[in-house]
């Protein structure tokens, strides 16, 4: 309700003819708004692709208005609104409000946590204290994982993607300073700080440079592919970088990861 106005929705799932519990939630809604000179609008819940289909969404159409119960607008459907949802849930895991949790049901079942009376499982927060480069680690990626800091304030997070994409520039700091340009809304990105596991390659490294960040901070050192083989330096002449923070813990990530995937 906005101003007075009354909007109300229906929203089945197109994966097969309705059935009595649709019609009642669309009488329900249908009789709510048009007693009160509303508006009715239709969305098609449809992002169990496996089991929907625009056939089905035709189908459910055509038994609404055999039925009576028309609209006055429908919504674009929910699979076409991914972008719209992408935004704001980027916002909240920049903020470090949601997280993934790669534990499995028996994993979460065995845990020593507070139940509910009711028997219900409490979630203990066991994957929230992971870092970009476990969560990398965990989704069989080089364990590899940054974050941008403004102001004292993380404005982005990266961690490699390139198994997941298939894409070879889906390093972490590609990610994280894609990230952090949206965020401020500029491509420089003066006054702020990467924090990253590893070295940056030469191809992040030429992304911070163009970016001219000022100051990043790097764990292990990369011998092989690092930045720092090559001279000229690639990066910003006023860019300070800090190597070997945290080297020994970073360094055995990788080379951890590295050991499990040769056996």
């Amino acid at each position: 309700m906005s101003g007075g106005h009354v909007v109300g929705r229906f929203a089945p799932t197109p994966s097969g003819r309705m059935h009595l519990g649709n019609v009642f939630a669309a009488l329900i809604a249908w009789l709510s708004v048009r007693s009160r000179d509303g508006e009715m609008v239709l969305r098609m819940e449809d992002l169990d692709t496996q089991r929907t289909s625009s056939d089905f969404a035709e189908t459910l159409r055509s038994d609404l208005c055999w039925l009576g119960l028309t609209w006055d607008r429908e919504q674009s459907p929910q699979s076409q609104r991914s972008a719209f949802y992408d935004g704001y849930f980027e916002d909240l895991r920049s903020r470090g409000l949601i997280y993934p949790c790669y534990c499995t049901r028996s994993q979460l079942h065995s845990v020593n946590a507070p139940h509910l009376a009711d028997g219900t499982y409490v979630y203990p927060g066991t994957c929230r204290e992971l870092t970009e480069a476990q969560k990398a680690a965990l989704e069989d990626e080089v364990p590899v994982g940054c974050v941008v800091v403004q102001n004292g304030k993380i404005i982005a997070r990266g961690r490699n993607r390139r198994e997941k994409t298939q894409c070879a520039t889906r390093h972490a700091e590609m990610i994280a300073v894609e990230k952090a340009c949206k965020k401020v809304g500029y491509w420089r990105l003066y006054g702020c700080t990467l924090y990253v596991t590893l070295e940056p390659c030469p191809m992040c490294a030429g992304a911070l440079a163009w970016s001219q960040i000022g100051r990043i901070v790097y764990g292990a050192s990369d011998p092989k592919r690092g930045f720092s083989m090559f001279s000229p330096s690639l990066m910003h002449p006023k860019t300070e970088v800090v190597s070997g923070v945290l080297a020994e813990e970073c360094g055995s990530l990788v080379t951890e990861f590295f050991r499990n995937k040769r056996k």
